[in-house]
């Protein structure tokens, strides 16, 4: 991605962001720097919590949204090949976690009274 905006807050925050469409290959995305037609404005807000794990927020989703704004920066996810990591995980997996999930209040999940979810981060990462 040409042109990426990366803005820095004062707490460690930056944001990631730019123009988002279908890519030639079957379940890829093509970064844009600039509104295209049929392109999707996506943003993430990360920072590192350590030399090996960066938190991501955001509050829209696309496919590969997050995978794609990393790769584009050189911040390859460990074993996505697809977005430039160099070599795989042993079980193919891709190292992207929610270690939080928060719904809307609006948003009703059957008679589930709770719109916050949390997981711990898996161990063999």
């Amino acid at each position: 991605l040409e042109n990426s905006i990366q803005q820095r807050s004062s707490d460690g925050w930056q944001v990631l962001n730019g123009w988002i469409s279908q890519g030639r290959s079957k379940g890829t995305v093509k970064l844009l720097s600039k509104e295209q037609q049929n392109a999707r404005y996506i943003w993430i807000d990360w920072r590192p919590i350590s030399d090996r794990l960066i938190e991501v927020r955001t509050k829209i989703g696309a496919k590969h949204m997050i995978r794609a704004l990393l790769g584009s920066e050189g911040l390859f996810i460990a074993g996505d090949l697809r977005y430039g990591a160099r070599k795989g995980l042993p079980d193919r997996s891709v190292a992207l976690h929610a270690y939080s999930v928060a719904l809307p209040n609006s948003l009703k999940l059957g008679d589930l009274n709770q719109n916050y979810f949390e997981s711990s981060i898996p161990r063999h990462w």
